[in-house]
Order: structure tokens, then sequence, then C-alpha cells
């Protein structure tokens, strides 16, 4: 499956969800992605974009065509399945009732979120890379034309097919970065998210696996659990709050370590997203990573992403490189750690990780 896929079998992705709502809640109607559904209330067209597809595990990404074996594979053969469609083609006019000033507009620019972070933070090229730093923490990098199964772990999808060309991506995701440091504010640990600047420079011995919702990649454990260890009777509200915001740059180094081994060694790091504005957590991250770490100017790349998405399918003359909104970073943070110190906090972390891990696949 990873090798026609080039996802991990887990619930993450689609398939799982279409299989269990099939099983458990009706026969009938039809059973498809969001966006499908949303694109078919608006111009009653049943399509579905093909960086979207590729998340599914129904889409083989070496053909970019719905699978007849994978399909037969999670018992969904007799499905009806959405047009796959490029992302920078126009899909008709919204012909929506309720939305009567959009009528007769021609929709284009479909794309998944992530991938349209990508796009928009121009890593067009293969070893560029960005991590949106949202609800979770979702690196990805380019790998260029040809897709690269990975053997560490990570997932591998289509990026984009603009221009008649298609580009994909090594990804791996953290499924708790702000929901983490709400979890801080909820339980009393920190007073917002604005104040982790205010956090003490170092944790007091804490560390912490802010795995509060499972492991994405590369360990794929969703039943897992976050850990936090080297607590003593000096240790404070503060000192947990630092050690979890500290993991959090942990586990996404982690993915870029795994990135590394699979033969993409990243050079610099594009990040976006509300966390970004976190001093202390950008400069711990560039800091684990080892690598420079250049914040987009708007919070929000996804939206840009898609509007220059959107562009190239309104406008068939436009090129890929005037479609993207040129930019340039508001804060560049370099590393500050030696490589050596970086490496032995690593290694701690990634030992308690692995207790972690073990702990949730015992109950």
């Amino acid at each position: 499956m990873r090798s026609r896929t080039g996802l991990q079998l887990d619930p993450y992705f689609v398939a799982p969800k279409m299989k269990w709502l099939r099983e458990n809640i009706t026969r009938k109607g039809v059973v498809t992605t969001t966006d499908a559904w949303l694109l078919a209330k608006l111009t009653g067209g049943f399509f579905t974009d093909i960086s979207t597809a590729s998340r599914t595990l129904l889409l083989d990404i070496h053909s970019g065509a719905w699978s007849g074996e994978l399909l037969e594979l999670w018992s969904l053969e007799k499905e009806s399945l959405p047009e796959v469609v490029g992302n920078d083609q126009t899909l008709g006019a919204i012909n929506a009732a309720d939305l009567p000033s959009l009528r007769g507009v021609e929709l284009s620019g479909v794309i998944v979120d992530q991938a349209a972070a990508l796009f928009a933070q121009s890593c067009l090229t293969a070893g560029e890379a960005k991590c949106t730093y949202g609800t979770g923490a979702f690196l990805l990098a380019n790998i260029g034309a040809t897709p690269k199964i990975s053997n560490f772990g990570l997932a591998t999808s289509i990026a984009w097919d603009v221009r008649g060309a298609r580009a994909h991506y090594l990804d791996g995701q953290v499924f708790t970065a702000a929901s983490a440091v709400a979890w801080l504010i909820e339980n009393g640990l920190l007073e917002s998210a604005e104040a982790i600047d205010a956090l003490p420079r170092e944790s007091g011995g804490v560390m912490a696996v802010s795995a509060l919702a499972g492991f994405g990649a590369p360990r794929w454990k969703p039943s897992g659990s976050g850990a936090i260890a080297g607590i003593s009777l000096a240790s404070t509200k503060a000192h947990i709050a630092r050690a979890v915001v500290d993991g959090i740059a942990a586990q996404v180094t982690e993915l870029i370590a795994a990135m590394s081994a699979d033969g993409v060694a990243l050079q610099r790091l594009r990040v976006d997203g509300g966390l970004t504005r976190s001093k202390t957590l950008m400069q711990m991250q560039a800091d684990l990573a080892q690598i420079p770490v250049d914040v987009y100017p708007h919070p929000d790349a996804t939206a840009l992403g898609v509007a220059a998405i959107a562009h190239l399918g309104a406008d068939s003359s436009l090129s890929v490189d005037d479609a993207i909104a040129p930019w340039r970073p508001v804060s560049t943070y370099e590393p500050e750690w030696s490589a050596d110190r970086a490496a032995e906090y690593m290694s701690m972390w990634k030992g308690l990780a692995d207790n972690a891990q073990e702990r949730s696949a015992h109950g």
C-alpha cells in the first residue's frame, strides 16, 4: 500500500474513515471528501484536486488515478468517486442558489491546505521545506517531479499539478502544537500563548513529549500519549510549560532528521502559522534542527497559496513565479546552540519519546 499510495496505513487518512462510515452509519448516498462536497454544492460538478486525492489511500500517486485494487482492498469499489483534476483547472461557474451574488463566477484553484502553504512560501525546488505551526505542526519538503517513497516513516504525496507539471513532497505531522499550548493554558500552566516568550530560558531539567493526541510520522502511533519527566521539588509551572513548548520543536526536529535519512537534507526552514509569533519556540526550533528558520510574513500561508493557484486557473498566461506573491522573512532565527548540545538534547528527548510510545503500546 505504501509503495502505491506513499502513505502509512493510519486513520489520519481518508479511506479508513470512508470504510467506517459505510460499515457503521449508512450505505446510502455518496461518501467523499469535504472539498468534493463543497465543489459539488458550488458548481454542480463532482471533482477533487489531485493533491487532496493523494491523501486518501485510494490514489495511485505514480499514475495520478484512482486505484481499483486499493478500492477493493477497502471494500469501496462500488463508491462513486469524484473526477481528479489539476490544481489550476477551471471547474465551471458557481450556480449555488443560496449564493446569488457569486452566480456565474468561474471557480478555479483547488488544493489541499498544507500543500497550499508550501506553494505560497515558494518551495518550488526539491529540498525546499516549510513547517506550519497551527493546531498541529506540519512539515513538508518538496522532492520534485518524481515521487519518493520514504524509508523512515514519512508520507509522500502530490503537492500540485499546475501548468502540466507535477511536484511531490515528503511530510510529517506533529498532531499537537497550538493545541498543546491550549492544554497548558487550560490547566493553569501558562497564562496565554503570548506568555510563551516570558517563560524561563531553561526548563530546569524538565523534558516533555508533547504528543497529546498520539504520534504521527515517523512513529505512527495514534494511541500514543505525551510524557513529562525530570520534575523535582524545584520545578515550577513555568518549567513544565517551557518543556512542553520545547517538545514541539523536538518533534519537528525528529521529522527533519527523518527527511535527512531519506536523502532530503534541509538547509533552512520556512515557517508560518500562529505559533511562529513566539520567539522562544522559533529559536528552539533553530537550535535543535541546527538550521536557520525563516518566518513567513503572514500567519496564514495556506490562504495565500490557494489564492495563487486560483490566479493561475483564472489567467492561463500567468507563470507560476508571477502568481506567487514575493516575500521576505519578517525574522530569521540562526542556531545558537552547538551541534553537540542539540544532539545531546535530542538523544534524551528520543529516549523519553520511545518510553512513551512503548507505554502506550502496552496500554
